[in-house]
């Protein structure tokens, strides 16, 4: 079954979740990928920026969507991670340029 399409909300907390996980040493390194998948599943589950009443609608497409947020599997926050990766990776350098 194909969920909904991943919201910009969404991918700009899975960079945040991603750039926590990876930060922190005693995590980071030598994680697995599958490991790797349910940490940053884990930050976007507990993610500030998701709406607070998130997962509360069904069927809609919109942000409170059950679909969104609670429902990404490590391995579909992975496959996302994957496609997003480089374009995280500029944002990242951006935002130390900028601080």
């Amino acid at each position: 079954m194909k969920g909904l399409a991943w919201s910009d909300i969404e991918i700009v907390a899975l960079c945040d979740g991603h750039q926590q996980v990876s930060e922190r040493a005693e995590i980071g390194a030598g994680m697995r990928k599958a490991e790797f998948h349910r940490r940053l599943q884990a930050r976007l589950r507990s993610s500030s920026r998701k709406p607070i009443d998130s997962c509360t609608l069904k069927g809609t497409g919109c942000p409170f969507d059950k679909g969104r947020w609670h429902s990404r599997s490590p391995e579909s926050v992975g496959k996302q991670w994957d496609k997003i990766e480089s374009a995280c990776a500029k944002m990242y350098s951006v935002r130390r340029m900028n601080s």
